[in-house]
């Protein structure tokens, strides 16, 4: 590691707000599961989540305000606190990054906002109609909608920006939190196959890589929450370490 090009400062609060991210993470997984949503969208079959009727349409509601902003919004804290730490080293490819994901916690919340309105919407008149003809209406209005945020701000746009953003990171941070910088990686890494496999309608592949975002995010969070947690006491002690044994070769 070259501290000389890092600022680690101490952040307790991003280690809270980040334990909070990643709760938020695991509700929407929940939900997500309880409402069927990661098998309608396997099969695709996109309006087979309207069957969670009147009684389901809250926990669509909460599982988009958790994505917007487990997933999405308490992302930016993180990328500024590492634009602010790792800003000498460089900055032009740090600052794109930071750019990208910005971008990609702004899209992805806009997205996950829509959907917490439109969802249980749709899925109360779907539910409460008799008729044949309104449902059919329905059904398509929330196959378009999903599919434009889905398919279109999510799978083409927010993921990519998402592995702009972690791929630009890794590099930086390779030099001075290999680990780190690894799980970073495998985030870029699923975020954009994900996104490359929305663009060339393999379902299947973006699915699969999906689940390692899903699923790597929260491990994203808590690490860099640690790191922020003990801020430049690892540093200082190494500096210590080394004024230490250079007094003990100059004694000797």
């Amino acid at each position: 590691m070259n501290p000389a090009l890092t600022h680690f400062t101490r952040n307790r609060f991003l280690l809270l707000l980040n334990i909070l991210a990643v709760f938020l993470c695991f509700n929407t997984v929940y939900l997500a599961i309880q409402a069927g949503s990661f098998e309608y969208e396997a099969t695709g079959n996109i309006v087979g989540q309207l069957d969670v009727g009147v009684a389901g349409s809250p926990n669509l509601k909460w599982m988009m305000l958790s994505d917007m902003f487990g997933f999405y919004l308490f992302s930016i804290p993180s990328g500024l606190y590492l634009w602010f730490a790792l800003r000498e080293d460089r900055p032009y490819l740090l600052s794109v990054s930071t750019v990208a994901g910005i971008l990609f916690g702004l899209v992805g919340a806009i997205g996950a906002a829509i959907l917490s309105v439109v969802w249980p919407v749709l899925t109360i008149l779907h539910a409460t109609s008799n008729d044949p003809a309104a449902q059919l209406v329905t059904q398509e209005i929330f196959r378009i909608l999903t599919m434009a945020v889905q398919d279109g701000m999510w799978g083409r746009l927010e993921f990519f920006l998402s592995g702009v953003w972690y791929l630009g990171l890794s590099i930086i941070l390779w030099r001075h939190k290999k680990a780190f910088a690894v799980v970073v990686f495998l985030n870029a890494v699923c975020a954009l196959v994900s996104s490359f496999g929305k663009v060339l309608d393999m379902g299947e592949l973006a699915g699969l890589a999906l689940t390692g975002v899903t699923y790597v995010t929260p491990l994203f969070y808590i690490w860099l929450g640690v790191i922020a947690w003990r801020g430049p006491v690892a540093n200082v002690a190494k500096k210590s370490e080394t004024v230490s044994s250079n007094g003990v070769a100059h004694g000797s």
